[in-house]
Parts: structure tokens; sequence; C-alpha cells
């Protein structure tokens, strides 16, 4: 017995060959040497929309079937010419892919027959792709979306981190103040200061809350939808180990796909309820500066400075002398008598604190033209040239940590020029300080 086939053998091979061929589900034909039709199956006719059947097809000669057809596709030179040249190298070709003038994606396969080095013709392979490149398309175009949103939610975080450190400071900085200022900064002179902060924090808080709304009402159906193309995946389903399966395994990987599903509800939640807290505690600060206005009315200036020295006593020293040189006539001024005592509550406190050892304190009006001017005199240790020019900004203190919250000054400064005024500084150091306020008079 001998390995060479004998011709019953070989026939019935052909046979085999042929069925297998036409019952395929892709489009195959088969061509000769010589560019005759060999064989075709019912696959290849409905593809092409051919009336005839594939036994019709034998014999028949394809030597201008590329620029006959050509007309089919979306890129028709580009289509000749590739049949042109796979014909002339006949060398093994799979996975070309066509696009047709109606939209769908074809992939085409070429594999010359060789027979002892003798070629033999060729056959062509068609498989209908559009399916499968729309949902590519699809899962890049969501996988994509995925990871924009991914960015925007990153960049919001940052925003949020950032605003959350500043409104972490200021209610640091505001909390420290209320536990600080006694008599000299009560919560009545915080109303202007507060009401500012409140309006700033509200923005960006209101901001947050509608970007977070957004985003949390929009991940739902996102997450609702790539499940969808999830379950479509496991039943339609991708071949095992080909290249489109293996990059859509390795994009998810790589942007932690399960892990952002299940991470951003969670973060959208924590910041919602952080957005929450802050937009209360806004309102808090808002409700406060409300409540502390009053209506303005017309007062004597000796008066409010009489009441400050009387509240301020209970930080007198016995090795300090206040002493007061007030004008006789009554100046009368319009405004807010309660903010306007604060103001000199504050500086009293500020020069008796000021003086180290034995020291005076000395307080003085005078009118000048149609204002009065108030002095608050001390013989302290003075207040160094290079930081006068900041010792009205909020927050800036050069007492000790936790002896000072730097927003008497800042207080201060805003309700003289509240009441139309002004209020500067004169200070050398070991010559003490001088506060001079000037206030239109009636």
């Amino acid at each position: 017995m001998t390995e060479q086939t004998n011709p019953p053998d070989a026939i019935l091979m052909q046979e085999r060959l042929k069925s297998l061929i036409v019952n395929l589900h892709e489009a195959v034909l088969v061509e000769s040497e010589h560019r005759k039709i060999v064989l075709a199956n019912h696959s290849f006719c409905q593809m092409f929309g051919i009336q005839a059947p594939p036994e019709a097809l034998i014999g028949a000669d394809c030597s201008n079937a590329a620029e006959e057809s050509k007309v089919l596709f979306s890129d028709p030179e580009a289509f000749v010419s590739r049949i042109t040249e796979l014909l002339k190298n006949r060398k093994i070709a799979v996975g070309d892919e066509l696009e047709t003038k109606h939209g769908i994606v074809l992939e085409r396969d070429y594999i010359p027959v060789f027979v002892g080095g003798e070629y033999f013709g060729h056959l062509w392979k068609y498989r209908d792709i559009t399916k499968r490149k729309q949902n590519e398309r699809e899962k890049t175009r969501l996988i994509n979306e995925l990871h924009e949103k991914n960015a925007e939610l990153q960049t919001l975080n940052e925003e949020i981190s950032a605003t959350n450190e500043t409104l972490s400071q200021t209610l640091s900085q505001l909390k420290n103040t209320q536990n600080q200022l006694i008599q000299s900064e009560k919560l009545a002179s915080l109303g202007q200061l507060t009401a500012g902060i409140a309006h700033e924090i509200n923005n960006p808080v209101n901001f947050i809350s509608s970007g977070v709304q957004v985003l949390e009402n929009a991940m739902p159906d996102l997450l609702a939808l790539l499940k969808q193309y999830e379950d479509f995946e496991q039943k339609v389903g991708l071949p095992q180990g080909s290249p489109h399966s293996y990059l859509l395994q390795k994009a998810k990987k790589e942007l932690g796909y399960e892990e952002l599903k299940k991470e951003i509800p969670l973060t959208l939640k924590d910041i919602q309820v952080g957005a929450e807290r802050t937009s209360e505690i806004v309102k808090g600060l808002q409700y406060f500066s409300h409540s502390n206005t009053t209506q303005k009315e017309d007062f004597d200036v000796h008066q409010a400075i009489e009441a400050s020295l009387i509240i301020a006593r209970n930080q007198l020293r016995r090795d300090i002398e206040i002493e007061h040189s007030l004008l006789a006539e009554t100046q009368l001024v319009k405004g807010y008598p309660g903010q306007l005592s604060q103001v000199f509550i504050n500086l009293i406190s500020n020069a008796l604190g000021a003086i180290q050892n034995e020291g005076k304190v000395t307080i003085s009006t005078r009118n000048k033209s149609n204002t009065i001017e108030i002095s608050i005199s001390d013989t302290g240790v003075g207040i160094p040239e290079e930081i006068q020019n900041r010792i009205f900004d909020p927050f800036f203190t050069t007492k000790p940590i936790g002896k000072g919250t730097g927003l008497g000054l800042s207080i201060s400064y805003g309700i003289i020029e509240q009441h139309a005024g002004s209020m500067s500084v004169k200070s050398k150091i070991g010559n003490g300080a001088t506060f001079m306020i000037s206030l239109p008079n009636l």
C-alpha cells in the first residue's frame, strides 16, 4: 500500500471539499489560474446580489471583474489596485477590509492554490463584519467617552480639592476668630466680613453642587448603556484571542474599567455630601451677618469712646496710664455706634497689649474741616515699618500662635470705611504707635 492517493479517492476528496465550500456561510469564489470561475457558493451570490445560481457562474471569465464591480465600493480605485497587487504577488492575504457605498463592511481573504510548486488559481473568501465593526466603533466611542468623563471628573475633583482646602483654611480661621474674639472682637463686628466670605464661598459651592448633580443624573444612564453593550458582547462575542478582543480587554484594564464603574458613583456621592455640608455652613454665616445689622443713627463719638474705655479697663495694668484729651463739644456722626465702639475697643486693647512695662495710652479728638479725627497712641514696642502696609489685611497678625487671629484690625478698617472714614498708622520701633481715624461729622 502506497501513500499516493488513487483517483477515486481524489474525486471523493474534491466532492467533499466542494460540498464544504458550497455550504459555508461565508462567501467563497474559486478561480482558475486563467481567472475562470471554478466554484462559487450561495453566500457569494447573495452577498453581491447575483440572481443566477452558483452553478451558472462556473466557467465565467473574471479578468475584468474588478473594474466591473468597483462601483460597489466606497474607494473604487483602491479596490482595483489591491486585487491587482494580490494577483501579481500570489501571496496569502487575510483580513483585508472593504467598505461598500452602502456602509457594509466586508473582510476578504485571498488564498493562492499551489500544487507541487505550480500555480492552479486562487480562492476569494468574504465575510460581512458590519455589525462587528459597528459594535467596535460604539464600544471605542463609549470607552473614549468614559475616559473623557473620568478626566472631567478628575479635573472637578482637583477644583473641589482646591476649593475645599480654601474653605477648610477659611473656616478654621473663622472658628479661631470666633473663639479668640472676646470683648474687643465680638461677633457683631464680624458680620460684614462673614457676609462677604459667605457670598464668595456660596458661588463655587453652588457650581460644585450643580456639576455633581448633572454627573449623578448622567452616570446611571451611562452605566446602564455600558451594561447593555457588555451583555450584547457576551451574547454575540468576539473570537477568543482575536485582535479586537485583545485591544478591548487591554483598554478596559488600562482604564481600570471595573473599578471606575464602582468608584465614580461613590465619589460623586461623597462630593455631594461635602458640598451640602459646606452649604449649611454658608447659610449659618449668612444668617449671622444679617442678624447683626442695625439702622444707622446719629450719635456722639465721645460717648462711644467713653463706653469703649469702660469695657477695655479690664485689660488695664497698674503700670499703664490711660490719658484722654477729648474736645468739649459734642461730636455727632452718623453710623452704627455698636460697630464703632468695637473699633475703639480693639485699638485700645492692642495699645495696652503693646506696652511691655510701664507706659501710657493717649486718646484724643480734634476737628479738621468737616471731619473729626480720633487718635489712639501708645508707648509700646512699635510696629516695624516693613509690615505697616499689611496690618489691615485679613488674618495678618504679629502675635504668637493662639494669641491673635489677625482679624481685629481688618474688621476695624472695614467698619471705618463703612462709615465713609479712613484709618492709618504711624509707628517706629521702640517709640510706640499712633492710629488715626477720620470720620465725617454732622
